[in-house]
């Protein structure tokens, strides 16, 4: 029997795995899934996030901060639910 597929790195593959069980795995913990998505220093910016009828409500400090997330919305969203499908919108308070 012929092998018909490229030998792949195990570096590839593992990466791969990792990515993809990531991502099955849906994060439903607020603060978890904010902070994965933007980062330690927006999530430092942040007073409050919750979930609301599957809305993720987000409390931004800064206010330069919170126009720059705003403008970025569209972007934050996919990522978002890419761990949580069931997000649905996010508001800035």
């Amino acid at each position: 029997m012929k092998r018909n597929s490229k030998p792949t790195k195990i570096n590839d593959l593992l990466q791969d795995f990792f990515n993809t069980s990531q991502k099955k795995r849906a994060i439903t913990n607020p603060l978890k899934l904010w902070l994965s998505v933007v980062g330690i220093h927006v999530k430092n910016e942040t007073k409050e996030v919750f979930i609301k009828n599957n809305v993720l409500y987000v409390s931004i400090y800064n206010p330069y901060l919170k126009s720059d997330l705003i403008a970025r919305k569209n972007i934050i969203l996919q990522k978002i639910q890419e761990f949580n499908n069931d997000i649905i919108d996010l508001m800035f308070n």
